[in-house]
């Protein structure tokens, strides 16, 4: 692959408008408080090398956003946790995209996991006003434009930040990057690569999924900048369909699913085929 196609690649991946980008943190915190890693959330799944994520769920099971899900076929490699794993089927939501607040899809595994304990998909309808932890990839809030130039490259180091769901809809919740006057000490956002991450609260030695991370929906303010609003699939409103998913016939699967590949409209059709071998694993 030329350098030249490599920054297209790149470039069509920050250019999506869905959080396919990395953790934000405050400006005004020491980067080092906010550095995590697969022991604050062990079910972490990476979907490709530049970072989108999914949830274990099941030991053959991983939960994701639908748009996400366009490079992932039968064999396609993901990472469970440190531990490699294949894909068998993607079964997203037969909703999406026409409804875009569907943003949830399940993969199966060819190979159960046994060695990493699947979080807990959230039952309750109390979403609104609970402080939450996320996890992702490494970004500092974008206040200046150079204030990415001495940021870590490395994808194998994470970000865990806190927020607070200010509002529920019925298959969405929503909470907003506030400026350090009004946030949270660990104050932090999703950003491009952060797709399908978690936004979850620990309970003992469980791991409670509230929210998968689906966009920004700011209309003026982009996402890593103070006051940017990032939607989350409402797993509270998901967990009926993904149960059925999990437990229903192949028949049933394909019914409640919609097998459908949404690419990206800025990556051309001749280029997909590349573009996806170039961020697989």
């Amino acid at each position: 692959m030329t350098k030249q196609y490599l920054l297209v690649v790149l470039l069509c991946v920050y250019a999506l408008s869905y959080n396919a980008q990395a953790i934000y943190i405050r400006h005004d915190v020491p980067q080092e408080r906010f550095v995590g890693s697969l022991q604050n959330f062990p079910a972490l799944t990476q979907l490709y090398k530049i970072g989108v994520f999914g949830v274990l769920i099941h030991p053959e099971w991983v939960m994701t956003s639908a748009h996400s899900t366009f490079c992932l076929l039968n064999g396609t490699n993901i990472r469970v946790g440190s531990v490699q794993a294949r894909v068998s089927a993607v079964y997203s939501h037969s909703s999406f995209p026409v409804s875009a607040d569907h943003d949830v899809a399940l993969i199966k595994l060819t190979t159960p996991i046994r060695n990493i304990f699947p979080a807990i998909l959230y039952p309750h309808k109390n979403e609104n006003g609970q402080e939450v932890w996320i996890i992702g990839r490494r970004h500092k809030s974008k206040i200046k434009p150079d204030d990415l130039r001495n940021q870590p490259k490395e994808n194998s180091l994470y970000y865990l930040a806190k927020n607070t769901f200010s509002h529920a809809d019925d298959f969405e919740l929503t909470f907003y990057f506030d400026n350090p006057s009004s946030g949270l000490e660990l104050e932090g956002a999703p950003g491009n690569g952060d797709s399908g991450s978690p936004a979850f609260i620990v309970k003992g030695n469980d791991y409670y999924v509230l929210g998968i991370s689906s966009k920004t929906h700011s209309w003026l303010i982009p996402t890593g900048y103070y006051g940017s609003r990032e939607k989350y699939t409402r797993i509270s409103s998901m967990r009926s369909w993904i149960l059925k998913v999990i437990n229903g016939s192949e028949s049933e699967k394909r019914k409640l699913s919609d097998a459908s590949v949404a690419f990206p409209e800025n990556i051309p059709v001749n280029k997909q085929k590349s573009f996806c071998e170039a961020i697989r694993f």
